[in-house]
């Protein structure tokens, strides 16, 4: 068994930049859009999926210097789950790294940012 850090794809579709406000409403959208993802792994290991202040699909349509200030919002969120969760959940387990849409995006960053500060093993999946 192995662990799947999920990161939810976009779902805020009315903020301007970031989804600075994490209520009760667009939490519910995070778990919506997971649980139609989540099952793919259901058999696979534990999953932990972040909340984060992620980028609005607003956000896209911004200039590049504004989109990539959202990005890192989004990512510097993420990066902190994830950090979180390897210090206090994962106890040596091999990991999943799963997203779709931003959450994909927030994936290949993480392995881009990550890389030489931890030992990473890819395998196919």
């Amino acid at each position: 068994m192995v662990d799947v850090f999920l990161i939810c794809p976009t779902v805020d579709t009315r903020s301007e930049t970031n989804s600075f406000d994490l209520n009760d409403k667009l939490r519910s959208m995070f778990v919506n859009a997971l649980d139609m993802e989540k099952g793919i792994f259901d058999e696979t290991g534990r999953i932990y999926s972040p909340y984060y202040r992620q980028m609005s699909i607003n956000a896209y349509t911004l200039s590049e210097d504004q989109r990539e200030k959202a990005r890192d919002v989004a990512y510097a969120d993420v990066s902190a789950a994830f950090r979180w969760y390897l210090d206090n959940k994962n106890d040596g387990h091999g990991i999943i790294l799963a997203g779709f849409s931003q959450g994909g995006e927030m994936c290949l960053e993480l392995m881009k940012r990550k890389r030489g500060r931890r030992s990473w093993r890819l395998a196919p999946v």
